[in-house]
C-alpha cells in the first residue's frame, strides 16, 4: 500500500505527518491486501479566518475496489483526518464485502448439464 500525503494552505508539521501515516495504517491495515494506493489531502479552506474550515480528502484505490473518495471537514486538521479516515475504512470494507458477495453468488454451478435430470 503506497501512501501519498499532500498539504494545501496548511503547515505540514512533522507531528501532523506522523499522525496521518499512523492513522491510515491503523485504519486500513486489515484491508491492505486490497488497497494499492492511498492519497490523503489536508487543507485549510478559508485561510486564517478560522472556523470549520480544515478539510481532509482520503482517496483509496485498488484493483478490486476502483476508486473511493471520502471528504470531511472540521475545526482542526486532526479531527477532519479522523472523520475521513474512519469513513474511508468503513466504505472500503463494505465495498470489498459486497464485491465478495457478488462474486460468491455469480460463481455458482457453471455447468447446466450436471444439474439436469434426464428423467
Amino acid at each position: 500500500m503506497k501512501l501519498h500525503v499532500r498539504f494545501r494552505n496548511l503547515e505540514a508539521s512533522p507531528e501532523l505527518q506522523r499522525q496521518v501515516v499512523r492513522r491510515i495504517h491503523f485504519a486500513l491495515a486489515r484491508l491492505a491486501h486490497a488497497v494499492q494506493r492511498v492519497t490523503v489531502t489536508l487543507g485549510d479552506v478559508n485561510g486564517p479566518r478560522g472556523g470549520i474550515d480544515k478539510a481532509c480528502q482520503v482517496r483509496v484505490e485498488g484493483p478490486r475496489l476502483g476508486v473511493i473518495v471520502i471528504q470531511a471537514a472540521a475545526a482542526d486538521p486532526v479531527a477532519a483526518l479522523d472523520e475521513a479516515v474512519g469513513r474511508a475504512a468503513r466504505t472500503t470494507a463494505r465495498t470489498l464485502h459486497r464485491r465478495r458477495l457478488r462474486e460468491h453468488v455469480s460463481s455458482g454451478p457453471t455447468s447446466t448439464a450436471a444439474n439436469t435430470d434426464p428423467f
